[in-house]
């Protein structure tokens, strides 16, 4: 199995036509191996186009979190508009990687279809996920994203992280809706926060 790897991965390595995605979409569903996978989703990453990106939404799709991470990754780094329905989806992936990466490509890709979605993540149990969504908010500032922003906010439990990033949304999105919950959060212990506030 192990040299089997290293065949595959000299084969993606020395491949005479860089600019063909067809030998890296295939390692990408046939092979076994994580070291393969992720090495023909950086490939593919760089390569940009139609096939690639379709490639990557399927590779949201695999079996190994790792894999599906790092697809969400290309597939916000591509810009393409066409992934935003995979990536709405792959923000509940079970793997927290999986669902931090999608929120952080959405916010890349700037398309408001996203924000049911991504608002709410904001109560993913999970922090690292739910800053992301907030911050992919910051980047749609979609005014429909304010009222659960406005909660993550002033949420009893909520850690100082996502507090200050859901208040920098807010701030981006510039809604008077926001003004009495700012004027709470100036009064925080947490100095980010109150910056955030400013």
């Amino acid at each position: 199995a192990q040299q089997n790897e290293r065949l595959q991965l000299q084969a993606i390595q020395e491949r005479k036509d860089r600019s063909d995605p067809t030998p890296l979409i295939a390692a990408l569903q046939e092979s076994e191996s994580l070291k393969v996978k992720m090495l023909a989703v950086r490939e593919l990453t760089a390569l940009k186009g139609k096939p690639a990106v379709e490639a990557l939404i399927l590779a949201l799709k695999d079996g190994e979190a790792e894999v599906r991470a790092a697809a969400a990754e290309g597939l916000g780094a591509f810009g393409d508009t066409a992934a935003v329905g995979p990536l709405t989806q792959s923000i509940f992936d079970a793997a927290p990687a999986v669902r931090t990466a999608s929120a952080r490509a959405l916010g890349l890709l700037k398309m408001r279809d996203a924000t049911p979605a991504l608002a709410n993540r904001l109560s993913d149990p999970v922090p690292q996920v739910a800053v992301a969504a907030a911050g992919a908010l910051a980047e749609l500032a979609d005014p429909a994203a304010v009222e659960e922003l406005i909660k993550a906010v002033v949420r009893p439990d909520a850690p100082t992280a996502l507090v200050a990033a859901a208040a920098g949304a807010l701030g981006k999105i510039r809604d008077p809706r926001a003004a009495p919950t700012f004027i709470g959060l100036l009064s925080s212990k947490e100095e980010n926060i109150r910056w955030s506030a400013v």
